[in-house]
């Protein structure tokens, strides 16, 4: 992405269709979780915000001690850019996660809306 001070990234990782047992580890483990019910499927899910260090991290205690319990884990890259073109090189720690944990990408842009 070209640098530009007024763009931000963030990340976030996503477990759907997690177990009882499964949103309970998750919510000790991650004081910051959020968590919801997607409204199309009404499957319940599970969300973590985190750094880019911190990720593959996430990723090894969620496959270590949540496995069979989830659907499927997603990490989400959101990008907040005032222009409305943005190109983005995905980090290659991510392509490196991705690859170990057979996670799904998102990579979401938005903009402010214009008059």
């Amino acid at each position: 992405m070209a640098d530009s001070e007024s763009d931000t990234i963030s990340y976030v990782i996503v477990v759907r269709d997690t177990s009882l047992n499964a949103r309970s580890l998750f919510c000790e483990r991650f004081p910051n979780h959020r968590g919801g019910v997607n409204p199309r499927t009404h499957s319940p899910y599970s969300s973590v915000p985190c750094e880019i260090e911190e990720i593959s991290e996430f990723l090894g205690w969620i496959a270590q001690n949540l496995s069979n319990q989830y659907s499927s884990i997603c990490i989400v890259i959101n990008i907040g850019t005032p222009r409305t073109w943005s190109s983005f090189e995905v980090p290659e720690k991510i392509l490196e996660s991705i690859r170990e944990y057979g996670t799904k990408l998102n990579v979401l842009f938005s903009s402010p809306a214009i008059n």
